[in-house]
């Protein structure tokens, strides 16, 4: 299999100190096996993640998730980045396309997704990250945890719980989701 030539093999140089290259499913969780361990360092395990918050919060949420894995018998995990959509404001100084272009093509209550590119390639950096954690152990009920964490500075001294949230939430993205998506 010929892989496209306009596709990156190893992670782009980036020109910032802001943002780390981390690994959605972190090598750390495969310790047990050098082969498992090796296969986390792949591209499509890769995004950018804002250094303050890939050390700090979500470095708590991944060791929370390994204690999980201590007292559970099975635990599934699903991380991944999410450029989430935002109301438009009018204080953002896009070029292309400006504020003012969206919001005459707007329709009421319409949000556009924005995000940070970096490095020679341009990195799309996301907006923010989910993980979801199901546990089972024996004889309980299984335990199903969603989080989506902002992709930026300032959450240090955040509670994890701040970010927690239903799974029917971060599906829909809405407090007022109607939707019928079922998670089973």
């Amino acid at each position: 299999m010929q892989l496209n030539s306009q596709l990156p093999t190893r992670p782009p140089r980036l020109r910032t100190v802001r943002f780390t290259i981390s690994a959605q499913a972190a090598s750390g969780n495969y310790r047990n096996s050098q082969q498992d361990m090796c296969k986390t360092f792949a591209l499509s395990n890769m995004a950018p993640q804002d250094a303050s918050m890939n050390r700090g919060i979500w470095n708590r949420l991944e060791q929370h998730v390994r204690q999980l894995a201590d007292k559970s018998d099975i635990v599934f995990v699903c991380s991944g980045p999410l450029f989430l959509p935002a109301p438009i404001s009018t204080s953002n100084e896009l070029t292309v396309p400006t504020t003012a272009q969206m919001t005459s093509q707007s329709q009421p209550n319409e949000l556009w997704v924005q995000y940070r590119v970096i490095g020679d390639s341009h990195v799309a950096v996301p907006t923010h990250f989910f993980k979801v954690v199901l546990s089972f152990k024996q004889n309980q009920l299984p335990l199903l945890q969603a989080y989506v964490v902002p992709n930026e500075s300032g959450l240090e001294k955040e509670k994890l719980s701040k970010y927690g949230m239903s799974c029917r939430m971060l599906v829909c993205q809405r407090p007022t989701c109607t939707c019928t998506t079922t998670l089973s």
